[in-house]
């Protein structure tokens, strides 16, 4: 599992703004775009990493952030919404790394995409890396790019493309943070709506 902590609360994050928003507008907003927290977790797990007031000095882009970051409860960590996904994409050291992450994007689109037997195969030193995954009876692999530890963001793409060919009407949307990113499962629409909201990055 792929957890985000204290390291990846960017600086910028915290540079002021000079709209402030009311952190209820903006979970209202969101939550009719179509963004939203799940309904069993408590409220309060969104200021794990951000305060009320930071959030509403700087509106919707770090409520995003916390929306799609996961928290540990119970001993065990789990994601806030299953709207959106806040991704360090520095994060492949071994296999299994982009199975759960394949995993996760699948998730994210709750039962529109499907596909399954999800593998991969990591080597860094020898700058192997593939993913593979059956999608209606056909197996179908992939290799990616190897640098470093960093993810090869093509996966999105690949992802894209199997949408495309099951006539889905969302697809795959990510907007880069620095080294973070967050991701969605999204209609063009919400995706417009959800760029008018913010200034500091952009969703393509």
């Amino acid at each position: 599992m792929i957890h985000q902590g204290e390291r990846i609360l960017l600086k910028w994050f915290r540079k002021k703004t000079t709209t402030i928003v009311a952190f209820d507008m903006q979970l209202n907003t969101l939550n009719e775009i179509g963004i939203k927290l799940k309904s069993s977790l408590n409220i309060e797990l969104l200021f794990e990493h951000f305060s009320q007031e930071e959030m509403e000095k700087d509106p919707y882009t770090m409520l995003l952030v916390s929306l799609g970051s996961e928290v540990e409860m119970d001993n065990k960590f789990d994601f806030i919404s299953d709207d959106i996904w806040h991704l360090d994409t520095e994060c492949i050291e071994d296999h299994g790394d982009y199975q759960r992450i394949i995993q996760r994007l699948v998730q994210l689109t709750k039962g529109s995409l499907k596909i399954t037997e999800i593998n991969d195969y990591i080597d860094i030193d020898n700058e192997e890396v593939w993913i593979s995954f059956n999608i209606n009876g056909e197996v179908v692999k992939h290799d990616l790019r190897v640098e470093d530890d960093w993810l090869d963001l093509s996966i999105l793409g690949i992802l894209n493309s199997v949408v495309t060919k099951q006539n889905l009407e969302k697809k795959y949307y990510y907007a880069v943070l620095g080294q973070d990113i967050l991701i969605g499962f999204y209609a063009e629409e919400q995706v417009r709506k959800i760029n008018k909201l913010i200034t500091k990055i952009h969703f393509e």
